[in-house]
This record gives C-alpha cells, sequence and structure tokens, in this order.
C-alpha cells in the first residue's frame, strides 16, 4: 500500500475546507462529492468505537464538515418535511435491527452514525444545496463533466489493463479476475469494481446526451458537445458491462419517448420497475427464471452468473422471513442450511437483499423510498398536472431517469455512491418546494407555471421542439 492511501484518505478534509473556501458553496459541494469518489482510493482504516474510515466515509463527512464550517446558517434554514422520513428511517433503522435481534445497543448506534454520514449527510446536503433549477443543472453538468474526466483513465486501462489503482495506491482494489471480459479488459479505475465504473460512465453518457438534445450544453472550446458525448457513448460501451448497456439504451429510449410523445408516462414506468422487481421476488415469490432466460439469449452464458445471484437472494431471504420487520443486524443473515446439513454462508450481491438481510422490510421500504420518491415527486410537480406546464426548463426528468435506472441497478448490484444520494436531497428540495398543484415555488418567486391553455399535443415537453409553443410569462 502506498503511502498516498493515507495521504489523500485523511487529508482530504483539508481538501474539501479548500475548496470551500475557494469556490461558491454549490461549486465547492459538487466538485467535492465527484472528486472524491472518483479519485480517492478504495481502503479501510478501522477505529474502534466508531465506523469504519474509508472513501464513502471521508467524502460525505469532509463535507458535512465544511459545510458546517463555513455556511452553517444554511442548516438554520432547514424545514423538514414528510418527503425526508424515509431517509430518516434508513438511518434510523438499524438501531432497531440491533436492539430486535440482541447485538446490542453500541453496535447499532455505531451504525446509525455511518447510515447518517454515508447515506444522510449527501441527502441533506443536497436539500439544502441543490433548491433551483439553475443548480440541478449544474449537478447535470458536473455528471457529465465527470464522465469527461474519466475517459481517457478508462481507455488507458481498456488498453494496459486496470492498473491506475495499483500504480498510484500500490495495490488492486477488487480480484484480478473479475476485470477480465469480452476477450479485452474492464476499467476499474478508482472505484470499488469495473460495474460501479460501468455504471457511472452510463449516468454521464445519459447526462450529456440530454443536455445535448435540450442544447443546454456548453460549446467546448476545442471538442464540439456532439463529438464529447460520442466519445463518452463509445467510452461505456468499452466498460464492457452488459447490465450498464441495457440501462443505458432503456434510459436514452425512456427520454427520447418522453420528448417524442411531451408526456411524462414512459418516466412513470421506470420508476416503478425496480419496486416491480422486488415484489415479485419477495411478496410474489418469483423464482427470476425468465429473466435468466432472457439474460441467456442476450449474454449467453454469463446468464450463470445472474442466476447465481438469485440463487444466493433466495437463501437470504429464507432467513428474511424469519425476521420480517428489522432483519437481523449485522449477524446470521447470511448463513443457511445446505443439502448435507452443514452449515453454508451465501454471497449476496444486490443492495435490496443485503438491506433485506440487515433491516428487514422497513430497510428495503425505506431505502428504495429513498431512490424513487423524491423522484416521483418532483417529476409529478413539473409534469403534466394541468394545461400549460412547461418541462424545457428543468433537468428533473433527466435526474429522475438517472435515480430509476440507479433503483433497478442496485437490485442486482451493490455499489453505493453518495452522489446520487446529493441527486435525491436535490430532487426532493424541488418536491417540497411546490406550494400549491401547478406550480414549483423556488426562493420567492415560482419559475413552473400554467401560464394559458395551449394545443392540444403540445401541452408537455421534455426539451425544445419543432411544435410551436405559447411562451410563459
Amino acid at each position: 500500500m502506498s503511502v498516498l492511501v493515507p495521504i489523500t484518505l485523511l487529508g482530504w478534509v483539508p481538501a474539501v475546507l479548500f475548496l470551500f473556501a475557494a469556490l461558491p458553496a454549490r461549486r465547492a459541494v459538487i466538485a467535492g462529492f465527484l472528486l472524491a469518489w472518483l479519485f480517492l482510493p478504495m481502503a479501510v482504516y478501522p477505529i474502534q468505537g466508531l465506523p469504519d474510515y474509508d472513501k464513502a466515509f471521508a467524502a460525505c463527512g469532509g463535507i458535512l464538515l465544511a459545510t458546517l464550517l463555513f455556511d452553517p446558517q444554511r442548516y438554520l434554514s432547514f424545514r423538514p418535511s414528510w418527503v425526508d422520513v424515509p431517509m430518516l428511517v434508513w438511518c434510523l433503522v438499524p438501531l432497531a435491527s440491533s436492539l430486535s435481534s440482541g447485538l446490542g445497543l453500541y453496535d447499532g448506534l455505531s451504525t446509525v452514525l455511518r447510515h447518517g454520514v454515508v447515506w444522510g449527510a449527501p441527502y441533506l446536503i443536497g436539500r439544502l444545496y441543490l433548491r433551483t433549477p439553475a443548480d440541478l443543472r449544474a449537478l447535470a453538468l458536473a455528471l457529465f463533466v465527470g464522465g469527461l474526466l474519466y475517459v481517457p483513465l478508462c481507455l488507458y486501462e481498456v488498453r494496459m489493463s486496470p492498473l491506475l489503482h495499483y500504480k498510484i495506491y500500490g495495490y488492486h482494489q477488487h480480484v484480478w479476475v473479475q476485470t477480465q471480459r469480452w476477450g479485452g479488459w474492464r476499467p476499474t479505475v478508482f472505484m470499488q469494481h469495473g460495474l460501479a465504473v460501468a455504471m457511472w460512465m452510463t449516468t454521464a453518457s445519459l447526462a450529456g446526451l440530454w443536455l445535448w438534445r435540450t442544447r443546454r450544453l456548453p460549446r467546448w472550446t476545442l471538442v464540439p458537445a456532439g463529438a464529447s458525448v460520442g466519445l463518452l457513448l463509445v467510452t461505456t460501451i468499452l466498460c464492457k458491462s452488459a447490465a450498464a448497456l441495457v440501462l443505458l439504451a432503456v434510459g436514452a429510449a425512456t427520454l427520447w419517448l418522453g420528448l417524442r410523445r411531451r408526456h411524462a408516462t414512459p418516466l412513470w414506468v421506470l420508476l416503478l420497475l425496480a419496486p416491480a422487481y422486488l415484489g415479485a421476488r419477495t411478496v410474489g415469490d418469483w423464482d427470476g427464471g425468465a429473466l435468466v432466460s432472457a439474460s441467456r439469449w442476450i449474454v449467453g452464458d454469463r446468464a450463470d452468473s445472474l442466476q447465481s445471484r438469485l440463487d444466493n437472494e433466495d437463501r437470504i431471504l429464507a432467513n428474511v422471513y424469519q425476521r420480517p420487520v428489522f432483519g437481523w443486524g449485522y449477524a446470521g443473515w447470511l448463513v443457511f442450511e445446505t443439502e448435507h446439513g452443514a452449515e453454508g454462508q451465501a454471497t449476496p450481491d444486490g443492495l435490496w437483499v443485503i438491506a433485506a438481510g440487515r433491516n428487514g422490510a422497513v430497510g428495503l421500504l425505506s431505502l428504495y423510498a429513498v431512490f424513487l420518491v423524491p423522484a416521483g415527486l418532483a417529476l409529478r410537480c413539473v409534469a403534466a398536472r394541468g394545461a400549460g406546464l412547461r418541462l424545457d426548463e428543468t433537468d428533473v426528468p433527466l435526474l429522475a431517469v438517472l435515480m430509476a435506472l440507479y433503483a433497478i441497478d442496485n437490485c442486482f448490484n451493490a455499489m453505493p455512491n453518495p452522489v446520487f444520494m446529493l441527486m435525491a436531497g436535490g430532487l426532493a428540495a424541488i418536491a417540497v418546494s411546490q406550494p400549491q398543484p401547478g406550480a414549483v415555488r423556488l426562493g420567492r418567486r415560482s419559475v413552473y407555471h400554467a401560464a394559458r391553455p395551449v394545443p392540444s399535443g403540445v401541452a408537455v415537453s421534455f426539451g425544445p421542439s419543432r411544435a410551436s409553443r405559447p411562451s410563459g410569462p
């Protein structure tokens, strides 16, 4: 392990303080989260009596401390809303899980602290700093720029193998065999897995496509906007993740249908996919055989990996049904009895089944409510609730799609990313800022409102359209 590991992880807090001293608060918040998640090493430092100090804790804790020091009055202006209840429950449910399973108060409070810093802090900061359409647009542009920053690093590892983390920090962050895909290399750069990189590049690609399609992508000095989006798409394909490519296609198709049909229905359908899967796997007792068959048709033998994940989920769910409300805490939920009567240990992959095993139905429902409820409510604020509402000046549809895709991805993978919690907090801020149906009040004035009736078929738009629309006041 290189000496850069403790220097970067422990030195990130003063680095964030410098960001807040040098930049406006919103830019410092967005830059702090993105730079930390893109470039800090995947390392863990156990701390006696406290949660482990790792990349996620450093990223979220450093920015939380900086906002408290440089902008404490922002917290005084915070007004909780019922939309924040899912995050509050998700942060507190580990205490109930530990107490109900006999693990004790200390274990529960330690996990509550980690949930609060790693999950709750970025959500709260999003609620405080991403309140306006301009804030959301800055986040969307930052996602795109973050993807461009990773393009040369990904291309290097596609050609030379995933070596950047090893060369800079002195070790590989994951097992080497999983970096080989489709006759080549799958980049991991500085994230926990190649799947996380692929999902990040998918997110950045969709952000670029949306900004380009709505003509809000800045003109770069040397590279045309369309060319930079195309380069990002090519790099995403070279990340060699079938699931991420499917999500990219689904997300792009959803946004395109929204633009084409000038209606939010495709987005609502996408938001419901993850809950439908969770309901089928739990209440519906679905074994996922049809999904494996479809995957086999697309990726061949790689579908065996999906079947293995489903088998492990079934073993974990058998334990969850024994403690369905608050789960098992951090012990016992992975153990199952083999065919020969011996004890085995399941290997969880999806974040949803980890949440269900540790924190039961309360944890699972609260986690996915954090993913989807702010997105749905923010979309409802700017979607067709009456004739005349226009959506061409907001990036809510993009961010709602990204949260829906992230929820779907976590049905099969466990790749926590605080940037998505920042995004959820921003969507929640938009949702709670609407004072009445048909208007979104941000600050002192209403920025989305019904101006006057519009012709049929032109009432709702997700971006610039050739169809004529009356201009609002």
